[in-house]
């Protein structure tokens, strides 16, 4: 299992691989970080051309208490290159072996702080194997906390995973995001986390379906 490859960088940096007896989660952060799944949304589509979707966790198979703990993504995203090229330019990049697309992880925080940068952390990358480019999104983050910044940095270098911070007024309406650290490319993607997904989540299998229809018409299938 990929993250098991990983524990002992995890435990390097005194992340333990906790029971879901051992966290928990204040309902109201829950509930802010889930006001804030729509408008990432439709930033990332207005600004950067990326289609995005929210995971529903609760639809996911149920499991043996636990296992399936951190295996939902809150949002997936994907960017394609066919929109940007000819018929011609796009067979030459599928005869090249290169995809026509990039998939994307977005994990949604309220808050990233020192007291829960590293469980953030832990939680992005126990499930980002099968994306391109993984981030971390939050409304709150405090840049002038150097500790807090340099941590982030360490993190970022380590392990690839990106963090965004989300500018949104009072009345959360939209208005844009600051890529605070970019992700890392994996190129190397993990195929049998995509297929674990597929057969336990309905949402996230229609995004791997609609990407497949969209590559194969060249035409963005709306999820």
């Amino acid at each position: 299992m990929w993250l098991k490859s990983r524990i002992p960088e995890l435990e390097s940096l005194g992340i333990r691989l906790e029971t879901s007896e051992e966290i928990s989660y204040n309902s109201d952060c829950e509930k802010d970080e889930k006001d804030l799944y729509p408008l990432l949304i439709e930033i990332l589509r207005e600004e950067n051309a990326i289609y995005s979707k929210r995971i529903d966790e609760k639809i996911t198979e149920k499991g043996t208490k636990g296992l399936n703990k951190w295996i939902n993504p809150d949002i997936v995203g994907v960017k394609y290159f066919f929109e940007e090229h000819s018929d011609d330019v796009n067979e030459l990049i599928e005869n090249s072996s290169s995809p026509l697309y990039e998939l994307y992880l977005y994990e949604v925080k309220k808050e990233i702080k020192l007291a829960n940068i590293k469980e953030c952390y832990f939680q992005a990358i126990s499930n980002s194997s099968w994306a391109n480019y993984g981030y971390l999104v939050c409304l709150e983050f405090n840049e002038e906390n150097e500790e807090l910044y340099n941590e982030v940095n360490r993190l970022v270098e380590l392990f690839g995973i990106g963090l965004i911070k989300l500018n949104v007024d009072k009345n959360k309406q939209k208005s844009g995001y600051r890529i605070i650290f970019p992700a890392k490319l994996n190129t190397d993607l993990d195929y049998s986390t995509i297929e674990n997904l597929c057969r336990k989540n309905d949402d996230f299998r229609s995004y791997i379906n609609k990407i497949n229809k969209s590559v194969k018409i060249k035409d963005v299938q709306e999820f």
